[in-house]
């Protein structure tokens, strides 16, 4: 083996040692690691004008993100059938404005993932059937909490 080489072979093996090092200083971020914890999902089958139905309270730890996911199954042609989603916090409070009273049509779907920055709440998923007189609504709303 030449000097050169040597040298080379010492450079390479002083630089895989120091990058495997930083590695273990400084280990990959939580956000990262964030994974489905908790969901709840409800269904709507031909279900009357003005029906409200909730989803069970999961929890979202400060950090932790909020799903939604909703879908509008409608496929029928008797009229406006649409679901009213709001994304409510155990004490009553809306998430967003984003959130708030959001209304998804026939064939339409809604599919959000939220930060949350604040101390850890319960929330859940309030969507009410807002349908023309002689319709009904079909569909599903899905909450899940991810951290």
């Amino acid at each position: 083996m030449t000097l050169s080489q040597g040298i080379t072979k010492k450079w390479v093996l002083l630089f895989v040692l120091c990058f495997s090092m930083v590695f273990t200083i400084f280990p990959q971020s939580e956000a990262s690691a964030i994974s489905l914890r908790d969901k709840s999902t409800i269904t709507f089958n031909n279900t009357p004008n003005k029906t409200v139905k909730t989803t069970r309270k999961v929890w979202v730890p400060k950090g932790g993100q909020v799903g939604v996911y909703s879908q509008n199954n409608n496929s029928r042609w008797d009229g406006t059938a649409n679901l009213k989603i709001s994304l409510v916090n155990i004490d009553g409070s809306v998430w967003d404005y984003r959130l708030a009273d959001t209304t998804i049509s026939r064939g339409e779907i809604l599919n959000q993932r939220l930060s949350h920055n604040i101390r850890g709440k319960y929330w859940y998923l309030r969507v009410q059937c807002d349908a023309n007189p002689g319709a009904d609504c079909d569909g599903t709303a899905t909450i899940s909490s991810w951290y």
